[in-house]
């Protein structure tokens, strides 16, 4: 399972294009569905949040603010599933974001 290691309060970008069996790619548009869910533990446990996906020039997108509710330093499970037109769906492989705690040095 890949695995993504940032300190908490950066922003983590996700980008993800389908390709076919030949490894062309795959052009989404707005007929397409994403969804992203991060959760604890591992995928299927307590959901954090299922943060927005964009599509545009045939690939989906978000960026996510760790410094905002309810991200807190631990580590966290997500995988994107794609659906198209005709309702067959898609998963990305899993992957494991590890939210490290700032160092602030002493005032």
């Amino acid at each position: 399972m890949p695995q993504d290691t940032i300190i908490q309060g950066e922003t983590y970008d996700i980008s993800v294009q389908i390709k076919d069996a030949d490894g062309d790619p795959v052009v989404i548009d707005g007929t397409w569905l994403v969804a992203c869910r991060f959760t604890l533990q591992a995928l299927g446990g307590p959901t954090v949040v299922e943060p927005t996906m964009i599509i545009a020039a045939g690939v989906a997108t978000c960026s996510i603010d760790t410094g905002d509710a309810p991200w807190l330093p631990t580590t966290y499970f997500y995988d994107i599933r794609l659906t198209d037109p005709a309702g067959n769906d898609y998963w990305t492989d899993p992957v494991t974001l590890v939210l490290r705690t700032r160092n602030t040095p002493a005032s």
